[in-house]
C-alpha cells in the first residue's frame, strides 16, 4: 500500500516536469524513481531525435558519460571478490605496460593517482585518436606528478579499464556486458554506441543544434556507456539491495560493500549536494540531512543523474540529451516529493527559472570570455593578420595530437570539428564543440590552444 501511495503521488509530477522541460527547451528527459521492491515512477518527456520527431521513452538509451564509473568500479570489485584482481598491488603487477610501482588500482578508482596526463585525457575523451601502444608511450613521456589527494580525473578509470579487461579475460566492455549488464537484465544499456539512442543537442545562439555524438573511440571505462532509465532503475535497486534484486543475489556482497564504502575523503559543493567522500564510482554526499550516494555524468549534449539514499531505500535516475543542470533539478524535485517537503514545487519552479535565464546567455558568455582573453595576448599577435589560406595546415603536439586547419578556417581535432572566427590579428575563437568557444592564436609556425603549442608540419 505504501508503494502504491508513493507511485500515485509521483504521477502528479508529470505536468510540472513537462512544463519545466518546455520552458527550458530541453529536448528530452527521462525519469525513474525506485525503492528496493520495484519502480515507483517512470516517465519520459520530449524528443530523443528532434530532426526525425522521435519521442523519448523510458527504454530510450541516453549517453550517461561519467555515470559509467560506478559500473567500472563494480566490475573491478567483482574480480577482486573472485580473487582474479589485486587492487592493492603495485599497478605494474596488474598492468605491466604502465611500469608504475607506486600506485595501485585502488588509487586509480578513488582519484588519488598522484599524477596527471592531459594528453591521454584529451585523446580518449575528445579526439579519439589513440591506440594501446600510444597510451603507454604517452603515460611514460607526458605524465606529471601532483599531490596524492582526491583529484577527479578520467585518467585513472581509463587505465583501470585495462586491468579489468586483463583480469576478466577480455576488454572492460566485454566484462561490463557479461558480468553486470546481462545478469541484471539491462537490455537497453551498453558500453558501445547504440542505434536508436537519444541524439545530443546544444543551445547555441538562441536555438538548439546537434551536438557531437559519442564514438566507439572516445570515453571508455571513464564514461563510455549508454543506458535507459528503466535499466538505471534496476541498477539503483541492486545497489539498494547490496547486490540482490527481487530476492536473487547477482553480485558478491563483498564487491558491493567495496564499491559503496567511503574510500577517500574530499569536500565539494554541487547544487544541493555536499560531497564528503568517494568510493569506487560513488560520491557520498549530504542532501539536506540525508545520505545521498551518486555519480553524475555530463558531456556536451548529455547529462545523467544516478543516485540513491541507502538509509531511505529509494533512488532516482534522470537523463537528458543536453548538458546542464536540468537533470539534477528534476532529481531534486523528485526526492523532495518523496520526502514530502512542502516547498518541493516552489523550489523546483525557482530552480527552473534560473536555468532558463542561464540558457539564454551561456553560449554568449563562452565567446565573451574568449574575446576578453585575446586582450592579454602579445601585441605582435594582435597586430599581424593574414588571409585564411595562410593559416591552413596540420599543427601537431606530440602529446595532444594533430589539429587540421583548412583554407576556409575550418578546424578539426580528431572526431571534433568547428569554425574559426577572427577576433583580432592572429587571434581567433573556435569551437570544436558548438557554443563552447575557446581562444586560439597563431605565431610563426605555431598554433597555441588550451595552453598547448601545436607546430605546423
Amino acid at each position: 500500500m505504501k508503494t502504491l501511495l508513493l507511485a500515485t503521488t509521483l504521477l502528479a509530477l508529470n505536468p510540472s516536469i513537462e512544463r519545466a522541460r518546455r520552458e527550458t527547451g530541453v529536448p528530452a528527459v527521462a525519469v525513474i524513481a525506485v525503492d528496493r521492491s520495484g519502480v515507483l515512477y517512470a516517465q519520459a518527456f520530449g524528443l530523443a531525435d528532434m530532426e526525425k520527431n522521435v519521442r523519448a521513452t523510458t527504454d530510450t538509451p541516453f549517453y550517461i558519460a561519467s555515470a559509467t564509473k560506478s559500473f567500472t568500479g563494480l566490475a573491478a570489485a567483482i574480480l577482486l571478490a573472485e580473487g582474479k584482481l589485486d587492487i592493492d598491488a603495485p599497478l605494474k603487477q596488474v598492468v605491466p605496460e604502465t611500469k608504475m610501482d607506486r600506485v595501485t588500482l585502488r588509487d586509480l578508482l578513488t582519484h588519488r593517482l598522484g599524477f596527471e596526463n592531459n594528453s591521454i585525457t584529451m585523446r580518449t575523451a575528445y579526439s579519439g585518436e589513440w591506440d594501446d601502444a600510444m597510451i603507454w608511450r604517452l603515460l611514460e613521456q607526458h605524465t606529471t606528478t601532483r599531490a596524492r589527494d582526491f583529484n577527479y580525473d578520467n585518467l585513472g578509470y581509463v587505465i583501470a579499464g585495462y586491468a579489468i579487461g586483463s583480469a576478466g579475460r577480455g576488454t572492460w566492455k566485454s566484462v561490463i556486458e557479461s558480468r553486470i549488464l546481462q545478469p541484471l537484465g539491462m537490455t537497453h544499456t551498453s558500453p558501445h554506441p547504440i542505434a536508436g539512442s537519444a541524439k545530443p543537442y546544444l543551445f547555441v545562439n538562441d536555438r538548439w543544434v546537434a551536438g557531437p555524438e559519442k564514438r566507439e573511440s572516445t570515453m571508455h571505462a571513464a564514461g563510455g556507456m549508454y543506458a535507459s532509465v528503466n535499466d538505471l532503475g534496476r541498477w539503483i535497486r541492486v545497489q539498494l539491495g547490496g547486490g540482490t534484486i527481487d530476492g536473487r543475489r547477482l553480485f558478491p556482497a563483498r564487491a558491493m560493500r567495496e564499491t559503496q564504502a567511503p574510500q577517500i575523503g574530499m569536500k565539494q559543493h554541487f547544487h544541493r549536494f555536499e560531497r564528503y567522500s568517494y568510493g569506487f564510482g560513488w560520491f557520498h554526499s549530504d542532501f539536506e540531512g540525508e545520505l545521498l550516494m551518486h555519480h553524475f555524468g555530463g558531456f556536451s549534449g548529455a547529462q545523467a543523474h544516478v543516485s540513491f539514499m541507502p538509509e531511505r531505500g529509494i533512488g532516482v535516475a534522470v537523463v537528458t540529451n543536453t548538458h546542464g543542470m536540468f537533470a539534477h533539478l528534476v532529481a531534486s524535485y523528485v526526492y523532495d516529493t518523496l520526502l514530502k517537503k512542502s516547498d518541493a514545487e516552489s523550489r523546483f519552479e525557482a530552480d527552473v527559472k534560473k536555468l532558463v535565464d542561464n540558457y539564454s546567455t551561456s553560449s554568449k558568455r563562452f565567446r565573451e570570455r574568449a574575446e576578453n582573453a585575446a586582450g592579454e595576448l602579445p601585441a605582435n599577435v594582435l597586430a599581424e593578420s593574414h588571409p585564411p589560406a595562410w593559416y591552413a595546415g596540420t599543427y601537431v603536439d606530440d602529446g595532444w595530437g594533430a589539429i587540421v586547419v583548412d583554407d576556409q578556417l575550418h578546424v578539426r581535432y580528431g572526431v571534433l570539428s568547428g569554425q574559426m572566427t577572427r577576433v583580432q590579428g592572429n587571434a581567433f575563437v573556435f569551437g570544436l564543440i558548438p557554443g563552447e568557444s575557446e581562444l586560439a592564436y597563431f605565431r610563426n609556425n605555431e598554433l597555441h590552444w588550451n595552453e598547448q603549442t601545436f607546430t605546423r608540419k
